[in-house]
């Protein structure tokens, strides 16, 4: 189609020719050509909304994004209701990472014009870059709705459909997009990603393959197929399905990244923690990203007579774990900084007097730009403002201080730890004595009855369903123990229904870091628990806790084993269907019976 039809106008045969000419040159291809002719009509007075939006199209095909904006425009502004300039200054202004404004382009022009689905669909992926999946998917279902034919349209829902949690209307939008087109190894990939998430592992590896036939060197769908095998327990197979995509890429961070944690899942150490550092390249890495400039240390020189900055990274949970190796670094080096998030400080200074614990929050303001100027701050905040200052600039000094830098979590690493040689896995953190005082007396109502812990929700990412909902939880808590709340939020519907039952205790903000959920904990009889960083918490300090698992756990709580080698305080229990909590809480309800009546 051509981008405008030919127009008489009111300078002339001259300016009609120049016209005709710059769009059959357009319509071959010849963009430089039909650009100077575009213009060339421009010159002559012409304005006309075909026009402008012809020549912004020349010049955004050419990739003059800016200059086809102004176009687009100026395109609209003759004729507001041209569909198409609005639209396409939407792919612009998306172009150059201005979604927001490119959403309100996309708009006006399913205003101007509400069948063109590809402005919905445009919409929608503008959305979904923005991290918005749940309006990306109203967008993309209603250009399908206009036009159902379309193969990438299904996947991009699918993909949005999966960001949204919901697997199984995923699994359905790639069914519908390798209808539309059987050769798109893509769909086949994403379709065997979502069936892993469903638990379907066979079928998982059999829509990989397909799209590994369609895609030989399709790096990803081996790295994915080895997931799912893995998942199935097939370890070996995984492993070379992991060999194959490392084959066909050689830098492919996640497939190290992920053969690593299926190594670890199955105890095999030794192979796995040089694979494991491979996530400071994966898409895992903003999660260890740090900005200290000293060598990495992962046990390669002796640390005899240097100072060593281990850095906080990945979860609490992570930071929680690897505390257990904070005496060996102690022992090794002359020195030991440990960078923290500032809820864990206060828990760690307590590993040993020699440990010099800096919270993240002061490095990370080191670092900003952001810093507040004088005038800025009223008087009141000028002495704060000050202190904060000066433990900035000492702690900036003690890092620069130090030899090597060292990733808390590649410590196992540099110490050359095996499924033997765990530190400390009868605890090693410890609370307050003082604040464990304080919360008996808060706990205390006078009643001689057991007292059991509960956490039953952790954050949706990165696992939405390690949670289990309190209604679901509560139908398997007999009526006796006085019930304790770990957690600092609670949503409404868990509130109402512990104020309901009448026999669950709930401190919120008052835990104001782990050192107050550590002391409440120690109060404790027993401790029922989902993996989060509290299951770590328990473990370190090696208090009695049931963990509840889902049927595919973390890889540090191993494959089938009911007690953890990292924490032997903590009792493992599994789920025995997929994402099923029904499958596992009847147990936990008769073992936590009988505990009771002990």
């Amino acid at each position: 189609m051509t981008p405008i039809q030919r127009q008489q106008d009111a300078q002339g045969t001259q300016g009609s020719d120049w016209l005709s000419i710059a769009v059959k040159l357009h319509s071959d291809g010849q963009l430089n050509e039909a650009i100077s002719y575009y213009r060339r009509c421009e010159h002559a007075g012409i304005e006309h909304a075909g026009l402008f939006y012809a020549l912004g199209l020349a010049l955004q095909q050419q990739g003059q994004i800016g200059d086809a904006i102004g176009y687009y425009e100026r395109a609209s502004a003759l004729d507001p209701s041209h569909a198409d300039a609005l639209m396409n200054a939407g792919v612009a202004l998306a172009t150059l990472g201005e979604r927001d404004e490119a959403i309100k382009r996309y708009d006006l022009a399913t205003r101007a014009n509400p069948s063109l689905a590809v402005a919905y669909f445009n919409r929608g992926l503008a959305h979904q870059e923005s991290n918005r999946p749940r309006q990306a998917c109203q967008d993309y279902e209603q250009a399908l709705v206009i036009d159902p034919n379309q193969p990438s349209w299904w996947y991009n829902l699918g993909a949005a459909q999966e960001q949204c949690g919901d697997s199984e209307a995923a699994m359905q939008s790639y069914r519908r997009a390798v209808g539309l087109r059987p050769n798109y190894p893509e769909a086949y990939c994403n379709a065997g990603v979502v069936l892993r998430t469903l638990g379907r592992y066979s079928e998982s590896v059999l829509w990989l393959d397909a799209a590994i036939r369609l895609k030989p060197d399709y790096a990803e769908a081996y790295s994915n197929r080895a997931l799912s095998l893995k998942d199935d327990g097939l370890i070996d197979e995984a492993g070379a399905s992991f060999d194959h995509a490392i084959g066909l890429k050689e830098d492919y961070a996640n497939a190290y990244l992920n053969k690593a944690f299926s190594l670890l899942l199955y105890d095999r150490y030794e192979e796995a923690w040089p694979l494991y550092e491979w996530r400071f390249r994966s898409s895992q890495a903003f999660k260890s990203a740090h900005k200290f400039k000293q060598a990495a240390w992962t046990g390669q020189v002796s640390l005899s007579g240097k100072t060593l900055l281990i850095h906080g990274e990945q979860g609490l949970g992570d930071n929680l774990q690897g505390l257990r190796f904070i005496e060996q670094a102690l022992a090794a080096a002359k020195a030991v900084y440990l960078t923290l998030p500032q809820s864990l400080v206060s828990l760690a200074e307590g590993l040993s007097p020699k440990l010099v614990v800096i919270p993240e929050e002061v490095i990370e303001r080191q670092f900003s730009a952001d810093q507040p100027s004088a005038h800025q701050l009223t008087a009141n905040n000028q002495a704060k403002h000050q202190q904060a200052q000066y433990e900035q600039n000492t702690y900036h000094a003690l890092i620069e201080t130090c030899d090597f830098r060292c990733p808390i979590m590649s410590l196992p690493l540099a110490f050359k730890t095996t499924i033997n040689n765990i530190p400390h896995p009868k605890g090693y953190l410890k609370a307050s004595a003082e604040r464990i005082a304080l919360w008996k007396e808060r706990l205390d109502q006078g009643q001689a009855v057991k007292r059991v812990g509960l956490v039953w929700r952790g954050k949706a990412l990165p696992d939405p369903h390690r949670s289990i909902d309190f209604s679901l939880l509560s139908q398997y808590l007999p009526q006796g123990p006085l019930y304790v709340s770990l957690q600092q939020v609670h949503n409404d519907a868990d509130l109402a229904l512990m104020k309901a039952r009448g026999d669950v205790l709930s401190f919120g903000e008052q835990l104001e870091s782990f050192e107050d959920t550590a002391a409440l904990a120690s109060c404790l009889d027993l401790s029922l628990c989902i993996d989060t960083s509290l299951a770590h918490l328990l473990g370190g300090l090696g208090l009695p806790a049931w963990l509840m698992l889902r049927r595919q756990a973390d890889w540090r709580w191993g494959r089938e084993r009911h007690h953890s080698p990292w924490y032997e305080s903590l009792r493992l229990y599994r789920q025995a269907r997929h994402n099923d909590w029904t499958s596992v809480l009847p147990q936990v309800e008769a073992d936590f019976k009988h505990w009771l009546s002990l």
